[in-house]
């Protein structure tokens, strides 16, 4: 078979003959065992091979041949593969036009219902419409009718209210005992208002008779009521006033002071006067709480006009009156609160401060080294206190809780220059610094073009200090346009220096400054990218490289 060049030998042995059809490669291809991705490459790879040798053997092989043979080994090597593509695509395009298709079925669902409930609606709306129209033109016939019936009711309603108003009357009442029948209210509430104090004055008791509050009211219908007139009124408030009833009198030492209607309004009154000799205090807590005098709540039987009201018995414990006190008067308590506490309070330790010699500094120039920190003390104290009012304290602890740091400062031994340019010149900074921008032509970072860069750029710290270059006067200390925080010092004989982008300025306009004497800290005004200090010099108003200073 080797001497057949008509033959395509395959790994198995086998052989089909090519003849000039393309199929036959294809079935021999397909027909080879595909388990795996390595078979399928390497039968690709063959078939490939195989074709492009018939390709060659054959000179007549169109280019459209030459594509059907391609895509008939490539399909036949990876067929499954292309299958089950195929099917994906099939079935995800089918899922597509079925959720368009249910898609817009709901969209046409909702439309429908739309134009069904508008439909509804209008129609509901007429027809409410047409039956107020027949509504009115009905009442429109019978209008005289209807005015008479309506004339009836009124009268009706009114000869009701007259009736009910003639049946009814009021039962008063107090402390649940029925007292009598009255015919209004008012009569009640002016007979009270009248008598006043000598309601008070005629029981000998502390009354304090308030009709709306104390009297309660029961509305009764019924003929031929006795009314009570405004004598029997009075009467009947002075015979009740010497009801002998139960009640819980606060005894002090023994003595009755102020009695009320039920216990618990009496021991609430009792624990309202401790809280109101504990005031809260910061820090402060409360160990004990007692009372100066013997103090019980016991049952008693007392005229009823003598009960108190839980606020008038509550001030009375508390300043010895009812009244309210005028701007003066010292209240005397009737009872004496007594209460211990453990008060916690801190104090602050005072700061040393100590100086180191510098002779970098001038004699009227200072920086802070360390910054000073107050110490602190825990106190503990017992407090003993008589109604509210601190009486004594007695200190149980003192804890440092943190030590004090002393302050440090570096105070300057060098002597002060002149204030007038001495045409020698310093480094306006001390700290570490990058020259970022040098003096010259630049592009400019926010204009975007060049531009004539009048100064040097000193990338540093935000907050470092900056020193004059020379002695001279502030003629500018301030904002100014692209520089931001500006400081301006001329030193005379035409020369001047400009510190710009500040965080902070230290002098001020007109000021007479030493060479080396701290006048701003750097900072990012103005127009500027990051912390730094523009550095400019000028002669007779023309800027030169400031840098030139130092050569």
């Amino acid at each position: 078979m080797a001497d057949n060049p008509g033959n395509i030998i395959v790994n198995n042995g086998t052989a089909a003959l090519y003849q000039g059809n393309p199929a036959a490669l294809v079935q021999m291809a397909a027909s080879e065992p595909s388990d795996n991705i390595i078979k399928r490459t390497g039968r690709f790879i063959r078939g490939l091979k195989k074709v492009r040798a018939k390709i060659a053997s054959n000179p007549y092989c169109s280019a459209e041949n030459k594509r059907e043979l391609y895509s008939k080994v490539f399909h036949g090597a990876w067929s499954p593969v292309f299958d089950v593509v195929h099917n994906a695509a099939d079935t995800f395009w089918s899922f597509l036009f079925r959720l368009w298709y249910d898609t817009l079925g709901v969209l046409v669902f909702i439309i429908n219902t739309i134009v069904k409930l508008v439909f509804y609606i209008a129609g509901a709306g007429i027809f409410l419409w047409d039956r107020l129209w027949d509504f009115r033109l009905w009442v429109y016939a019978r209008k005289k009718t209807l005015f008479q019936i309506f004339t009836a009711a009124v009268a009706i309603v009114v000869l009701g209210v007259m009736t009910i108003n003639l049946l009814t009357a009021y039962e008063y009442s107090y402390f649940g005992r029925t007292l009598g029948t009255v015919k209004t209210k008012q009569e009640v509430y002016s007979t009270v208002a009248l008598i006043g104090d000598k309601l008070s004055d005629s029981t000998g008791a502390n009354v304090n008779l308030d009709a709306e509050r104390d009297i309660q009211f029961k509305r009764v219908f019924g003929l031929n009521f006795k009314f009570d007139s405004k004598d029997d009124i009075l009467n009947t408030l002075t015979y009740m006033k010497d009801i002998q009833v139960t009640a819980y009198a606060i005894r002090v030492d023994g003595v009755d002071v102020v009695v009320l209607d039920n216990e618990a309004a009496a021991r609430s009154v009792i624990e309202d006067l401790k809280t109101s000799f504990t005031p809260k205090t910061e820090g402060l807590v409360y160990d004990d709480v007692s009372f100066g005098q013997e103090v019980k709540v016991e049952e008693v039987t007392v005229k009823l006009g003598t009960l108190w009201r839980p606020d008038d018995a509550a001030k009375y414990l508390k300043t010895g009156t009812v009244s309210d006190l005028s701007e003066g008067d010292v209240p005397d308590p009737v009872i004496t609160v007594y209460s211990t506490g453990t008060l916690t309070s801190y104090e602050e330790i005072a700061y040393e401060t100590t100086y180191i010699e510098d002779d970098t500094l001038y004699l009227n120039e200072m920086e802070e080294e360390t910054e000073g920190q107050p110490g602190v003390n825990m106190i503990t104290a017992q407090v003993d206190l008589v109604n509210g009012v601190e009486v004594s304290r007695i200190e149980r602890s003192n804890v440092t809780i943190s030590e004090p740091v002393d302050a440090v400062y570096r105070r300057g031994t060098k002597d002060i220059p002149a204030v007038s340019g001495s045409g020698t010149w310093m480094f306006p900074l001390k700290s570490d610094y990058r020259l970022t921008s040098p003096y010259g032509g630049r592009t400019s970072l926010f204009a975007g073009m060049m531009s004539n860069h009048e100064g040097n750029d000193f990338a540093c710290y935000e907050g470092t200090p900056i020193y004059a270059s020379d002695g001279g006067v502030v003629v500018w200390a301030g904002a100014r346009s692209t520089y931001g925080m500006l400081v301006e010092i001329s030193h005379g004989n035409g020369y001047a220096t400009l510190y710009a982008h500040c965080s902070s300025i230290l002098v001020t306009v007109g000021q007479e400054v030493q060479q080396g004497q701290m006048i701003a800290r750097v900072g990012h005004t103005g127009a500027a990218s990051g912390s730094h200090l523009h550095f400019e010099a000028r002669y007779n108003g023309v800027a030169f490289d400031s840098l030139d200073l130092f050569r």
